[in-house]
Parts: structure tokens; sequence; C-alpha cells
């Protein structure tokens, strides 16, 4: 009874009980760029990430893990219906502003 108690106690004050998770790869840079062009699109129209994550129906924590923090790189990879979410989101006219900076992988 008094784990449970405890764990309880530990979840609503925001401790977690297990230590995250290391990725077991590295996010790949040209991710890194598609999160940093949304952040700067964000950063420079005023906008906030709560608000983008809302309408985009994406979890606010969730959407700050997809872009990173201010200054660290993404936690995760977006999948292209989130891309997409973002980009209507953002009221992008030319979704191929979040490209900017990607370079094909060469052989």
């Amino acid at each position: 009874m008094y784990h449970e108690t405890c764990a309880i106690e530990c979840y609503l004050q925001g401790f977690y009980l297990y230590p995250m998770r290391e990725r077991k790869s590295e996010i790949p840079e040209n991710i890194k760029i598609v999160a940093r062009n949304i952040k700067d699109h964000i950063n420079n129209n005023g906008l906030k990430i709560s608000d983008v994550a809302i309408k985009a129906q994406i979890d606010t924590e969730t959407f700050r893990r997809y872009i990173g923090s201010q200054e660290g790189h993404p936690s995760i990879i977006m999948g292209t219906d989130k891309l997409i979410r973002i980009a209507l989101a953002l009221g992008l006219e030319d979704y191929n502003e979040l490209f900017n900076g990607v370079k094909l992988p060469t052989k």
C-alpha cells in the first residue's frame, strides 16, 4: 500500500520513478533542420508554441519534443501526417519552406 501511495504522489508532483530511455540512434540532421525551420517560423511570426500545437491538434509537450527546446534538438521524429498538420497550423502557403536547408543524401 505504501509503494502505491508513494508512486501516485510522485506522479502528481511530476517526479518519474523510471529514468528516461535513451535513443538507440541519433536524430538525423535533416530532421533537426526541419525542426529548426518550424521553430524559426514560430519565432519570426510572433506565434506561441502552444497555440500552434493546439491548432495542429498535437499535444503541446509532444509538439515540443518534435521541434526541440530553444537550444536543443528534437527528441522524437514526427510523421508526415504531423508535418502536414503543423504546416497548416502555421498557415504556410508553400510547405517547402519547412525544408529550407535540407540536403539529399549522397551515395
